[in-house]
């Protein structure tokens, strides 16, 4: 399948989240991707961005004609990353063009075994003043490699999972 990335990932007990970071990022192109529609809700002052699958080039492209390059970073409430959370989908310049505190990851990890490390490791090293969320539909072994990591030490952040089968309410 042309513009397919499928990255293993290998679940350990000592990420280098640094070291992570360092991953070279491969777009996709996936034609069935770059139709995918994302939009940006904004309501009673929260401003939420739903990526959907597409392309971190479109985005990166869409946010700086709708709010211009001198607004940078731009500021959301929340984050639906795209495509899982693939690294192919969700590039460091676009991570790093966006600042929130609250990421969701939406994937049951089946299919392509998603989100990827790379993509996690550029959130929850951003510099921030405040708590990084990532909240999961699905408990995942990433989470729970997560949630025991070290890192949480270093870094400000916090992985947000189901507790039971009715799934999570998110309040920004």
């Amino acid at each position: 399948m042309p513009g397919f990335h499928f990255h293993e990932k290998k679940i350990s007990k000592s990420y280098n989240l640094e070291k992570i970071k360092e991953e070279p990022y491969e777009p996709d192109n996936s034609a069935s991707n770059g139709g995918s529609i994302s939009f940006v809700l904004e309501s009673e002052g929260k401003r939420i961005l739903f990526l959907g699958d597409a392309h971190a080039e479109t985005i990166l492209e869409s946010l700086e004609a709708l709010y211009g390059d001198d607004n940078k970073p731009y500021q959301f409430d929340a984050v639906k990353l795209s495509h899982h959370g693939s690294y192919n989908n969700n590039s460091p310049q676009l991570l790093n063009m966006i600042t929130c505190n609250s990421w969701l990851i939406s994937t049951n990890g089946d299919k392509y075994n998603h989100p990827d490390m790379a993509t996690l490791a550029h959130i929850i090293t951003k510099d921030t003043d405040s708590c990084t969320a990532l909240f999961f539909n699905y408990k995942l072994p990433i989470c729970d490699e997560l949630i025991k990591e070290a890192s949480q030490e270093k870094y400000k952040f916090e992985v947000i999972i189901p507790k039971n089968d009715e799934g999570l309410i998110i309040t920004i």
